[in-house]
């Protein structure tokens, strides 16, 4: 019973480290990829485009409930202090610090990354990667590198944008509804 246990524990830790050995290694891949190949730039800002301007509604609305549920919350805490005027600073900062990348970061995964993902899964599937291979056309540079660029050049853009909706949904509310 116990080596049944032990054994278990032993496989599961096993598989664990095989995985992140294989994100080990397409992340150093990856990144040859990155500095050792041209960039293609239309790709790039097409991906901008994609992951970036198609997730700003979704952003804003986010940002926008965030920030007036996280006024309405502060008043009824900062209420009963008589500390009402902190309202400003506690949505500003905690908008800009903590929820706002949140926010967007939840927001642009849960829009953005689960179609590139399922994208990337049907090229597996149907050889569309294998013939990319075929043809020596490095697969990272092609897939992987305009999508992780364009994410890491548009993120903080959609950040602000939702600490923005947040802050003014914040003040509003604050100031109109409070």
């Amino acid at each position: 019973m116990v080596t049944k246990f032990l054994t278990s524990i032993g496989t599961l830790v096993l598989e664990q480290g095989s995985r992140l050995g294989s994100v080990g290694i397409f992340f150093y891949e990856t990144m040859i990829s990155l500095f050792t190949t041209r960039l293609k730039v239309k790709k790039i800002f097409y991906n901008m485009q994609y992951i970036g301007v198609n997730s700003l509604a979704v952003v804003a609305l986010i940002g926008i409930t965030g920030g007036a549920v996280l006024a309405l919350q502060s008043y009824i805490g900062l209420h009963r202090f008589g500390a009402e005027r902190f309202i400003g600073p506690v949505v500003f900062l905690s908008m800009t610090r903590e929820l706002g990348p949140i926010f967007t970061g939840i927001m642009v995964i849960g829009r953005a990354g689960s179609v590139i993902t399922a994208e990337i899964g049907s090229m597996r599937i149907t050889e569309q990667i294998d013939a990319l291979e075929t043809l020596c056309i490095d697969s990272k540079q092609y897939l992987v590198i305009p999508r992780l660029i364009a994410g890491t050049i548009i993120f903080p853009f959609l950040s602000m944008m939702c600490s923005a909706c947040g802050i003014l949904s914040g003040y509003l509310t604050s100031t109109l509804l409070l």
